[in-house]
């Protein structure tokens, strides 16, 4: 009886030796695949930070040509940019593009601001010229009918003077000349030749006459008929101006002549 609870016993222990002897040898077993698999994964690894490294070299590259040209050299954290391209951030999603964009985004906005500062102040200078403008122009209708007025003023003091010396009945041949312009109403048209006034006149007397046309010639200028009378007529008073003053010049020397010879 004891020999057989002894036999037992002992194939009993060989049993667990057996079954923990089977069990570290799969043990063993899997030991080799775990490490495989932690040495896979580490290499997974490596090669995807070499990559992220080389793309952020290539970033910071990148960024540098692209700011040479305005002389601008700006400090670039390529470990911060490998470290967000190892966090599986895309290109345009990197916090120094989405600082270019802001950046972009300032100066576009900047430069709207400006545009509508200009916009602003060329209207502005095209409001005050056109002010300006519409003064000027004011001023210069002011000064036409400022002149106009006093043209009239005068023309009328001449035509005054014309009739009070008419309406007395010691009219001057201007009163004559120009009554059939102005006072035809009032007195009898004439109806002589207006330059026959200055026959008979002495020098003086025509030096007076063309005086006086030119002074209606100056004033009398707002009707065109007026002014068709004038002209042609301040034409001829010259021309009777020169020829009164030769004759005048002819009696002087006569005059010189005769008292020279009597004496």
């Amino acid at each position: 009886m004891g020999k057989e609870k002894k036999e037992k016993k002992d194939k009993k222990s060989k049993h667990k030796k057996e079954k923990k002897s089977s069990k570290e040898r799969k043990r063993r077993r899997d030991t080799p695949s775990s490490e495989s698999h932690s040495s896979g994964s580490d290499s997974e690894n490596e090669r995807k930070r070499v990559k992220s490294e080389k793309l952020a070299q290539k970033v910071v590259q990148h960024l540098q040509k692209a700011t040479a040209a305005t002389g601008a050299q700006p400090f670039v954290w390529q470990k911060k940019v490998e470290r967000e391209l190892e966090q599986g951030k895309k290109l345009n999603e990197l916090s120094l593009f989405q600082e270019q964009y802001r950046q972009t985004e300032r100066l576009e906005e900047l430069e709207k601001v400006r545009k509508r500062q200009a916009d602003r102040e060329a209207e502005k200078a095209m409001r005050e010229e056109e002010l300006s403008q519409v003064q000027r122009m004011r001023a210069a209708q002011e000064a036409l009918e400022s002149e106009a007025k006093e043209e009239e003023f005068y023309l009328k003091a001449l035509v005054n003077k014309s009739e009070k010396r008419l309406v007395e009945g010691r009219p001057l041949p201007i009163d004559l000349i120009s009554k059939n312009l102005h006072l035809a109403e009032e007195f009898d048209f004439e109806l002589g030749d207006p330059w026959s006034h200055f026959s008979g006149l002495l020098l003086e007397d025509v030096e007076a006459l063309v005086k006086e046309i030119q002074e209606f010639k100056r004033h009398d200028k707002y009707e065109e008929l007026h002014m068709r009378f004038w002209e042609p007529l301040s034409v001829i008073a010259d021309h009777e101006l020169a020829e009164a003053r030769k004759r005048d010049e002819v009696d002087r020397a006569h005059l010189r002549g005769q008292q020279a010879g009597g004496d």
